[in-house]
């Protein structure tokens, strides 16, 4: 029925698109970015997606916009005393779309144009050579960059900045901005630069937003334009848009403009190539601001305007006077996170009695001592009291009502003169929310009746489905239930596609000496990082080996790692990033405290947390910008990032597909370090090959490319390995021309010059696949791309292999100095990631893999396998 009727809009204005050269238009399942909310509370979004044009017949989408009617907004509209006229004269018009390769793109594509309809026939206006009726129109050029047009000659080109040369933070956003252009990729070298579709199956997806206003102009024909890439404004100026047919005094004459624009139309995707898409279209009738833009940026609007934004107040104590937040600030070190409102009042204020009894709750605890320094407060009865908050709500329901507030005023911070500013993360807000309010994210635990009910039933299907972490059984893996089951369908498809600029798990750690302190289990089972993924009001951290898997904090942010439990407390550490504020901030969990917090101006290109003994035994955070590498202690007296290694330039145009480190100095305590790191890169060009580079850390930074064509790598330490100080061995995954893959073990040396060099080959083996010779698992959309293709993780004598299209798994024992194939699984999953940790017992490892889903790519399961090898002698 929508190739003859159309589709509606979701709006009471029942706004109508219609579709030109229905053929090659077809209506499929997004493939963006956007939160799709979940299955039978939101309507799921689409894409309009255009095939290859089969000759110059009229293809296009189109909505009628009449004379005063709800699209008809943003220009030509006067006199300028008139208050009808007046909310006409704004206009905010965005959407996603979705661009092929560079290379298919030769000529231009119309993404907008509005038009004149001047008879019945409208298929000659999707004609795109047909002009002589547009109004304006936005064009993707050849070159990658936007150009806005319009019928009185004005041009705005994204890259030019046109009058005001503002752009807005573009480089926060950068290549990561969300959809599935949420690859390793750094943003284009220009601001205002689109997004190809990649040879891997990534990138392609971008956000566009027009706002016209009309208010300050004294002509009729004159509007300002502002142009947004991703929520970053390029490019603005001042436009003249004459109606075709009048000139001269018909130009200043409102009621000529009205019979001109007695019907126009929108037109979409002009000149179309093949895997054109578009999504989430809106028009909305006020100018949006950038934070405005970016803060539904990736969230489909009905599920936006059901969440319902809060407008938290807060009365301070000091002053007594009330100041509006729009997005809560942290507070300062040693203090406690807001708490939620009192419970059983839902979204609603607390009662008057609750506020009395929470103020003076809030009263005794400021009376305390907080302990100083960086640590967090010590845990104990008094400190778990929760500071309290006057809260009062307001709700923003409809496209043009939107929360206003009034900024906070930054926490004072100290410059220490390192910045940064993630091209990897979508705008966000910090806001403290209550735990109930995040009980939706994740399924509720069953009552106890029905718990038991439901185990009776997985009883009798345990030969389809495993439930969920069960206990690992040696000799062969077990499976988890689908991520949809353990948590909401959009959680499970943020978490396949995972956090931008790390890795799922966090990397490898097999290079690094093994390091106990007194306040952390040498029984600990450390390897596997938790994920976390974020939005503008909520952090959700899921672990794989808990149950519930998931547990959401009431912290917004962009991105976010997470450490290891430091202690035998559990003391974990919640690296986030603040893009708004441009900042990071650390939380500990258990305490729910603000630890440190860091002011940033620059890029980051990778970020990963480090085991303590990577430098000093203490909290380690690895920050990779286009300067170098840096070591950031928040835990330490002065949190200052050192940087431990500089980016040559053989690396500043590379981007960091996986990151570790290994070796050690053999120094002890606060003193120990680790020596040298692995990188792997890859060009800025999509389909080329990955680079294996060591660089010394804390050295001289002459780093060294090892392969120019690797498949995977990663540092390894043998228990035979001296425990003080030492350079580990490597190993590689190669290609060979017979596309067989072969492993390599390789040590790593120090030159009499000082710089590192690797040694003579030790032990290789060739990786049989004849059972899955014919196999090519397709990836989902993944935030860090399909590098490498073959992830290698290391554990004592262990070697792990897993090829991630072909689903198979080999796991290889050192001994000897020889490489012995002990395992090879074959998992019939594509692997999204792995990492391994040691085992419940002895002379055990568990092999964690995240992988996907056979039926659905946007979920995906978790894969427990143990793997028995010979222990070092007690």
């Amino acid at each position: 029925a929508w190739r003859t009727e159309g589709l509606v809009d979701l709006s009471k204005y029942q706004n109508k698109i219609k579709f030109i050269g229905q053929d090659i238009i077809k209506i499929q399942e997004t493939t963006s970015n956007v939160d799709e909310g979940d299955a039978g509370k939101y309507k799921l979004p689409f894409d309009i997606v255009f095939e290859d044009p089969h000759d110059d017949s009229p293809v296009g989408a189109l909505i009628e916009v009449a004379r005063g009617g709800s699209c008809d907004v943003g220009m030509l509209h006067g006199p300028i005393q008139s208050p009808v006229r007046d909310s006409r004269k704004r206009c905010t018009l965005e959407f996603w779309y979705h661009l092929p390769q560079a290379e298919d793109v030769q000529e231009e594509i119309i993404l907008c144009r509005r038009c004149v309809a001047g008879g019945d026939d409208l298929s000659k206006l999707c004609v795109a050579s047909h002009r002589e009726s547009a109004l304006w129109e936005l064009v993707v050029l050849p070159t990658g960059e936007l150009e806005f047009r319009t019928s009185g000659g004005t041009i705005l080109n994204s890259t030019e900045g046109g009058e005001e040369k503002d752009f807005g933070g573009g480089d926060m956003m950068g290549d990561f901005g969300g959809g599935d252009d949420e690859t390793i990729s750094e943003h284009p070298g220009t601001p205002g630069e689109v997004v190809w579709d990649r040879a891997d199956g990534s990138g392609g997806w971008n956000h566009v937003c027009l706002i016209f206003t009309s208010r300050y102009q004294e002509e009729l024909t004159e509007c300002t334009v502002s142009l947004m890439m991703k929520g970053s404004r390029v490019a603005s100026t001042t436009a003249r848009i004459v109606p075709p047919g009048l000139e001269g005094e018909a130009l200043d004459d409102s009621d000529e403009i009205d019979k001109a624009m007695a019907k126009t139309v929108l037109l979409f995707g002009l000149n179309p190539v093949g895997n054109l898409r578009f999504t989430e279209l809106r028009i909305w009738s006020c100018e949006r601001k950038e934070d405005e833009v970016k803060r539904l940026l990736y969230e489909c609007l009905p599920a936006a305007e059901i969440k319902k934004k809060l407008n938290v107040r807060i009365k301070k104590k000091a002053d007594d006077k009330v100041s509006a937040l729009k997005a809560l600030a942290p507070p300062k070190r040693g203090k406690r996170l807001p708490p939620p409102p009192g419970s059983g009042n839902g979204l609603l204020a607390p009662s008057p009695r609750d506020i009395s009894r929470n103020r003076r709750e809030r009263d005794e605890e400021e009376e305390q001592v907080t302990r100083p320094g960086l640590l967090p407060p010590p845990r104990s009865k008094d400190s778990q009291k929760r500071a309290s908050a006057d809260v009062t709500t307001g709700v923003a329901t409809g496209a043009s009502a939107a929360v206003s507030s009034t900024a906070p005023k930054p926490i004072p911070q100290q410059d220490i003169g390192f910045g940064f500013a993630f091209p990897a993360f979508q705008e966000s807000a910090m806001d403290p929310v209550s735990d109930s309010a995040w009980d939706s994210f994740f399924p509720p635990e069953p009552e106890p009746k029905k718990q038991r009910a439901k185990n009776k039933t997985s009883q009798r299907s345990a030969d389809r489905v495993v439930a969920s972490n069960p206990p690992v059984e040696r000799g062969y893996y077990k499976a988890s239930m689908p991520l949809s089951r353990q948590v909401r369908s959009s959680a499970a498809a943020a978490l396949v596609r995972g956090p931008p600029a790390t890795r799922h798990f966090g990397g490898n750690r097999g290079g690094l000496a093994r390091g106990v302190r007194s306040d952390r289990s040498e029984t600990s089972r450390f390897g596997v990082g938790n994920i976390a993924i974020c939005g503008a009001e909520k952090t959700v951290v899921y672990k794989h080996d808990r149950s519930p898997p998931g547990k959401t904090y009431p912290i917004g942010a962009s991105g976010a790692i997470i450490s290891d439990e430091m202690d035998n407390e559990g003391s974990e550490y919640l690296c986030c990033f603040l893009a708004k504020d441009k900042r990071m901030v650390v939380f500990e969990l258990t305490t729910k405290t603000v630890v440190v917090e860091l002011q940033m101006t620059t890029k980051l290109n990778y970020w990963r947390y480090l085991p303590p003994q990577a430098h000093g035994h203490t909290l380690v955070f690895m920050l990779i910008t286009p300067v170098g590498g840096f070591h950031w202690m928040p835990l330490d007296e002065s949190p200052r990032p050192r940087q431990v290694w500089k980016r040559g330039p053989d690396l500043s145009s590379k981007k960091i597909v996986a990151y570790e480190e290994g070796g050690s100095n053999g120094m002890a305590g606060f003193e120990a370090r680790s020596t040298v790191a692995l990188i792997l890169v890859s060009t800025a060009s999509s389909g080329t090959p990955l680079e294996a580079w060591l660089m010394p850390v804390y050295g001289n930074s002459r780093g060294l490319c090892v392969s120019n064509n690797v498949l995977g790598a990663a540092l390894f330490r043998p228990y035979q390995m001296a425990s003080d100080a030492f350079l580990p061995l490597m190993v590689t995954a190669d290609k060979m021309i017979d596309k067989d893959i072969i492993m390599e073990v390789q040590p790593l040396i120090e030159l009499p010059n000082g710089d590192l060099g690797v040694g003579e080959i030790l032990s290789c083996a060739g990786i049989e696949q004849n059972l899955v010779k014919k196999v090519d698992l397709q990836p989902p959309t993944l935030a860090m791309g399909t590098w490498p293709e073959v992830f290698i993780c290391c554990y004592e004598n262990l070697i792990v292999a897993t090829i991630r299209r072909k689903g198979l798994l080999v796991a290889y024992e050192f001994k000897n100095g020889d490489l012995k194939q002990i395992c090879q699984e074959v998992l019939h999953h594509y692997i999204v990631d792995c990492a391994i940790r040691a085992g419940t017992e002895r002379g055990e490892a568990e092999v964690v893999l995240l992988v996907t889903d056979k039926d659905n790519p946007r979920d995906g399961r978790v894969i427990s396998m143990i793997i028995q090898y010979t222990p070092p002698s007690r």
